[in-house]
């Protein structure tokens, strides 16, 4: 087994120094567990980073949106530089050995530019490390985030030194993904082709179209698209469009849902009935909100469409709102062995319903979300990463696209 921690100790890595950066440990070793944590040769208190859960009364409830793994066993971090409720910087934890336990789920308290993990030893997880229902509404072409940067255009960039790797990058860039993550990510060594740019591409997938239809009938919106990046560069996805029934007369439009960026996948758009002409909502851009649903008329117009999922779910007027939270960014450094046995999960949720299964009008879903794991040690996989997008109930509203995640050994 490679040393990890211990190695990078002797060779004077952690917290910066001659080898590739795992991280300054400050946090410790932590077990988070089904009614306490352990913590143990940490600098800093576990409490201090929390906002739900806490060392000595284990975890709490999950705080914001839908499909969060172990909803009602949570450890939340705290976002810091909270802009209203979907946005806020990459949180950023330090470990040396990391266990999260079965049944429990380590995520942030509100949407958020990503999470970014570091572990100077092992981390093991048969519980779940998760961004669902966390990517953050974040504009990634406009300043922001406490560094008041844009995100590059080539995206969000980590070099590490690889075996075979032959790419040269001379800093990490993380602009815009605020103070804290941008001041771990400077003790990257430089890679001078002996490495790999692992890297999240500032645009995600497209969005799904939703659909337009005459007297009398359904129409199904389309599905957000996936992440179209590969290999060591990925990207979240776009959500898919609304479903919608017209009768009588007129043209009734569901909304479109909205492309994926580098902090989360697309919302979806709004399902739409009515017997006169009527248009849903479209979802907003950059992670925001879930199309509106629209009616309008008598009959199956009587009742709204669904609306479609986002930050926060667009509403329905009438059957149900479309689930709230979209995937987000989460961003794995390990030195040591990685052991996934529970999940590394940022999926998208689902679009609301109808008036009925059989006649569209569903709202349509958000997408999943973007997982870099890497690790210096071995990678045992028995359990899951998940990035799928949320479900537009079946066919009539659309499904969100799946986003990507990519695992890989790194030098230590």
């Amino acid at each position: 087994m490679p040393l990890g921690a211990e190695k990078a100790a002797l060779m004077g890595a952690a917290g910066g120094g001659l080898g590739q950066y795992f991280g300054d440990g400050s946090l410790g070793n932590c077990q988070f567990g089904a009614s306490s944590i352990t913590q143990t040769g940490d600098t800093v208190a576990i409490d201090t980073v929390l906002s739900t859960g806490s060392e000595s009364g284990g975890p709490g409830s999950n705080s914001y949106g839908s499909n969060v793994p172990n909803s009602s066993a949570c450890y939340e971090g705290t976002v810091l530089n909270k802009v209203g409720s979907h946005d806020g910087d990459m949180w950023v934890a330090n470990f040396k050995d990391l266990t999260i336990d079965a049944s429990v789920t380590l995520t942030v308290d509100q949407p958020t530019r990503g999470m970014l993990i570091y572990v100077d030893g092992d981390c093991s997880i048969a519980g779940s490390l998760s961004m669902t229902s966390r990517g953050g509404k974040s504009d990634p072409t406009i300043s922001g985030g406490s560094d008041s940067s844009a995100v590059s255009t080539t995206g969000i960039r980590l070099p590490m030194l690889t075996s075979g790797g032959s790419e040269t990058l001379a800093a990490a860039d993380f602009a815009g993904c605020g103070d804290a993550a941008v001041a771990a990510v400077e003790n990257q060594v430089e890679i001078s082709g002996d490495g790999t740019i692992f890297t999240i591409n500032r645009a995600g997938g497209a969005a799904g179209a939703g659909c337009a239809r005459g007297c009398c009938g359904g129409c199904s919106g389309s599905a957000g698209s996936g992440g179209a990046g590969s290999g060591s560069a990925i990207e979240t996805a776009g959500g898919g469009g609304g479903g919608a029934h017209a009768s009588d007369s007129g043209t009734v439009s569901s909304g479109s849902g909205a492309a994926g960026t580098c902090f989360s996948g697309g919302g979806g758009g709004g399902g739409a009935a009515g017997s006169v002409s009527v248009t849903a909502g479209t979802a907003g851009a950059n992670g925001g909100a879930g199309g509106n649903g629209a009616a309008g008329g008598g009959g199956y117009g009587s009742s709204r469409g669904g609306g479609g999922a986002g930050n926060p779910g667009g509403s329905s007027g009438g059957y149900t709102n479309g689930q709230s939270g979209i995937g987000g960014l989460l961003i794995l450094v390990v030195s040591g062995d990685l052991t996934i046995s529970g999940s590394l999960h940022s999926a998208g949720t689902n679009g609301g319903t109808g008036f009925d299964t059989a006649n569209g009008r569903y709202g349509g879903a958000s997408g999943g979300g973007a997982i870099m794991a890497l690790h210096g040690g071995s990678y045992t996989l028995s359990g899951s990463i998940t990035v799928n997008g949320g479900t537009g109930a079946a066919s009539p509203g659309g499904n969100g696209g799946a986003g990507q995640s990519h695992v890989a050994q790194v030098s230590i």
